[in-house]
């Protein structure tokens, strides 16, 4: 990525006080590397007390808080969800960026190269985002029953059968330039799943998909780089193994390519894994916390 063509780098977040402990570890992972310093860095307050808004102003990381989008009225949802609603309006919380890179604050930057590969790729084609294909993530029959009904409800049978078909692209991550259309539309189609089904989860990242990948004979695909797995690993999707040589997490299949993102979605916030080796069969007991330790054998 080249700095100069795009000066005003902005990474946001969100978190409330429930979720501190792992915004703390994503911001220092973030920080151990001083390419980091030429990015602002914000975070949506969606509960945040004021301990951890003076730890975080102290990381250089300055707070500010959403409100309620879609005609959508206070105490409806959790506050937590405004942040959802809010995003695709970053632009309007935030002006005057060239690009906005998302950071949900459950995951950790291991390799600084997924960062590069997401403003690369928002350079090249406007949005930049990972998929969930991999033959390192195991098939989980609740989530796939769970997507589906969801792109059912929200899209239509056709449609929704027709994105369910399409790779998964996980929205805890990405990066999007002021100018890309990705941003009108994305609010456009969140805001009828919305009205279609009285839902903010999961459609504040299945409508940015259905941008991605069109409909079913209507909407055209809008134009994407779509990195691989390992720029935002879920973690429960496949457990990551400790690649002995290099003294990093991996993908959990040969050639165990070391990951860029670790990503603790859904279950993995209160799973503990046992972690295999790539020196040999022994594993070790690794929970959330022990997941977020930077280049730490398990």
């Amino acid at each position: 990525m080249n700095t100069q063509a795009f000066p005003r780098i902005v990474m946001v977040t969100g978190s409330d006080s429930g979720y501190m402990h792992l915004l703390r570890g994503m911001i220092e992972t973030l920080s151990l590397d001083p390419r980091a310093q030429v990015i602002d860095k914000r975070c949506m307050d969606l509960g945040l007390n004021e301990t951890d808004r003076a730890w975080l102003h102290g990381h250089g990381v300055e707070t500010f808080k959403p409100h309620w989008h879609f005609g959508i009225a206070d105490g409806q949802f959790s506050p937590t969800q405004a942040g959802l609603v809010a995003r695709p309006h970053l632009r309007e919380y935030l002006p005057g960026y060239d690009i906005y890179l998302w950071v949900d604050c459950d995951l950790w930057i291991q390799d600084w190269s997924a960062i590069a590969a997401f403003l690369d790729g928002a350079e090249r084609k406007g949005l930049a985002i990972a998929h969930e294909v991999h033959p390192g993530y195991r098939h989980q029959l609740w989530l796939y029953r769970w997507m589906l009904t969801h792109w059912v409800l929200g899209y239509g049978i056709m449609d929704g059968l027709w994105l369910m078909s399409r790779p998964h692209c996980n929205a805890g991550m990405f990066a999007m330039t002021a100018d890309a259309p990705h941003w009108q539309l994305w609010r456009e189609a969140f805001q009828r799943a919305y009205e279609r089904t009285g839902r903010i989860i999961p459609h504040d990242q299945f409508a940015l998909n259905q941008v991605i990948h069109g409909g079913y004979g209507k909407a055209p695909a809008v134009e994407t780089a779509i990195l691989p797995a390992r720029c935002n690993w879920i973690c429960d999707r496949g457990i990551p193994m400790w690649n002995d040589s290099l003294r990093a997490y991996c993908e959990p299949v040969s050639p165990f390519t070391p990951l860029g993102v670790l990503h603790l979605a859904g279950p993995a916030k209160r799973t503990a894994y046992d972690i295999q080796r790539t020196a040999g069969a022994v594993s070790a007991r690794a929970s959330s916390p022990a997941l977020r330790r930077r280049y730490k054998a398990p």
